[in-house]
């Protein structure tokens, strides 16, 4: 009976043992299995960003690539024009013409090809064109070809004038303060002034400068839809989906295109965008 009772005591001590043992292990397992979460999650987490890092750069240097043939013409074109007095006075805003239009029925992207001129640099005959197209109210020469309906159209004579946008817009205004070539934030404009015509595009602006004087500007518009059909190749992952923001926070692209053109803090107000850009 005694032996009985001491047999019965050791089993109970072995089973406490053997359920303390357990529970210590479980726990440690438990402990032991968050950290191991903790730790795959953020090994999982860090190489979703460097693989969504990696296809920012790759994106981005494709979109600059993208850009940089438009602006290859435009810098070759401005090179073209700052050798303007190797042609004869009477014929250099004929020439110059034929030279945009030829350009731009080369490449079909182009929307259009323009260039402002400072009041007599370009030639001595402002005053012989004042108020007709291609030049403005003062005569200077600004002519804007543009395609529509499969055609090349110079633009009507520009209204504005010395004092008024053309010579006051971050068109004309952001190259001849920079002497630098410049790409301006993406807008919508209709070249027919219709708003069923309007286009998201951009400008590409090279300065003309002869002996360090600024003699004025070349730009070509184009269309951002190419962009967008770049970026909308881009998912790393699943469910995922691809921007293309300016320096500034403006959405270049977006998989829904009415938000092209809007500002990414707005779609995002959690998110303090233009310092991470």
């Amino acid at each position: 009976m005694k032996n009985l009772f001491l047999k019965r005591i050791k089993n109970s001590i072995r089973s406490k043992m053997l359920a303390s043992f357990l529970i210590s292990s479980f726990i440690i397992f438990v402990v032991v299995l968050s950290i191991v979460a903790l730790r795959t999650n953020r090994i999982v987490k860090d190489d979703a960003e460097n693989i969504t890092d990696n296809y920012a750069r790759e994106f981005a240097a494709l979109s600059a690539n993208n850009l940089n043939e438009y602006m290859d013409a435009v810098r070759l074109l401005s090179q073209v024009f700052e050798d303007f007095e190797s042609i004869k006075e009477n014929n250099r805003r004929e020439y110059f013409n034929s030279q945009l239009t030829n350009l731009l029925e080369r490449n079909e992207n182009f929307l259009s090809l323009w260039t402002i001129w400072e009041p007599y640099t370009i030639d001595n005959r402002d005053r012989s064109f004042i108020n007709k197209a291609g030049s403005t109210l003062i005569g200077n020469y600004s002519p804007t070809f543009f395609k529509m309906n499969g055609k090349i159209h110079l633009e009507e004579n520009n209204t504005d004038t010395i004092t008024t946008p053309l010579f006051s817009s971050e068109y004309y205004t952001l190259p001849k303060e920079r002497r630098e070539e410049t790409i301006l934030n993406p807008y919508y404009y209709a070249y027919s002034g219709l708003k069923k015509d309007e286009i998201y595009q951009t400008n590409l602006i090279a300065p003309i400068i002869v002996n360090e004087q600024f003699m004025g500007v070349i730009g070509v518009d184009v269309p951002l839809s190419t962009l967008q059909s770049m970026v909308d190749t881009i998912q790393p992952f699943k469910k995922s989906y691809a921007m293309l923001v300016t320096n500034d926070g403006i959405l270049v692209t977006h998989p829904d295109t009415k938000l092209a053109g809007t500002n990414a803090n707005d779609l995002f107000p959690d998110i303090d965008v233009n310092p991470n850009i």
